[in-house]
């Protein structure tokens, strides 16, 4: 770190220890209630703040650790514990599921019950409510939108991150 410079806010390790550098007062203000550490939801939160990740701290991370700090990422929806528990890590204070709401019912529902029990506050937008739909992300500090189609939501460009639930298994013919 001696002998690198940093124009953009950004998040070095050296001697075993975190830091912001470049970064001015305002930004640090916005920042000082999340924990400097490589834990999952508070990578995404600074990455969502602004902060550039370091490639040394990049590096270090595993595959599951690199989501964190991903805008968008692909999962695979037949791992819906795996959608659940990582949900679970980033700790969102609202959770948008947007689908194809007719082909995917029961998944979605499914999939709503999990989150329901894990006491994630979330809603459902079908591609045929979509464009009713009035929620704000702007009001929550940490909006994640789960998405299962090929739609857009309007207001999902304030989301933190965007969880793309895909379809891995082979088609045949």
């Amino acid at each position: 770190m001696k002998n690198q410079k940093y124009w953009n806010p950004t998040l070095v390790k050296t001697n075993d220890m975190l830091y912001i550098v470049a970064c001015n007062q305002s930004l640090m203000d916005s920042i000082q209630h999340i924990p400097f550490t490589l834990e999952i939801k508070n990578l995404s939160r600074l990455v969502y703040m602004g902060i550039t990740i370091s490639d040394s701290i990049k590096e270090s991370l595993s595959d599951f650790e690199k989501s964190g700090i991903e805008y968008m990422f692909n999962i695979d929806k037949d791992n819906i514990n795996g959608i659940v528990n990582y949900l679970t890590l980033l700790e969102p204070d609202f959770v948008m599921i947007s689908d194809r709401y007719r082909q995917d019912r029961e998944f979605v529902l499914h999939l709503a019950n999990m989150l329901k029990a894990n006491h994630i506050n979330h809603k459902l937008a079908s591609k045929s409510i979509v464009s009713n739909i009035a929620i704000d992300f702007k009001q929550y500090k940490f909006p994640v939108l789960l998405n299962l189609g090929s739609i857009t939501i309007d207001s999902s460009k304030y989301a933190a991150k965007v969880i793309c639930m895909v379809n891995n298994n082979p088609i045949e013919f």
